[in-house]
């Protein structure tokens, strides 16, 4: 039979370990709430954007500025970046964004982050939750 000083340790990481696992099971519980809010806000912000070269001939030839990539949906806040649009689709000036240092946030790399943390917050929701559960004492049947 343990002493009594390792059953009272045992209770202090018991209750330590289950007031844990509730606190952690709530704060992912509230993650999960607040990434709809997250994806929502970055979806309203993105912008199909292509990245495009800006030279000088292309207005003396006409042919427009060179294509860099594909269109994507993208999140660049900075408005001196956008040098035109096309079929309803913003140009940005790939020489602006790089010599300000700016990195323009595609909707797809929001996505990904967004599943991942989702993924997390959904395993840690089941381990809080479950250590709170196993670890809260029952009372014994007379």
């Amino acid at each position: 039979m343990p002493s009594p000083s390792k059953a009272g340790k045992r209770a202090k990481l018991r209750k330590f370990v289950r007031g844990a696992g509730l606190a952690i099971a709530i704060l992912c519980a509230l993650g999960l709430i607040a990434l709809r809010f997250v994806r929502s806000s970055y979806t309203n912000r993105a912008v199909m954007t292509q990245r495009v070269q800006v030279d000088s001939a292309d207005k003396l030839f006409g042919d427009g500025p060179t294509l860099i990539g594909s269109p994507q949906p993208m999140i660049i806040d900075d408005p001196k970046a956008v040098v035109g649009t096309k079929d309803g689709i913003r140009q940005v000036d790939d020489a602006y964004l790089q010599s300000h240092h700016i990195y323009p946030l595609q909707l797809k790399t929001v996505d990904f982050t967004i599943t991942w943390t989702r993924i997390l917050c959904l395993a840690g929701l089941v381990v809080g939750a479950l250590a709170f559960v196993l670890l809260t004492r029952r009372k014994q049947p007379a």
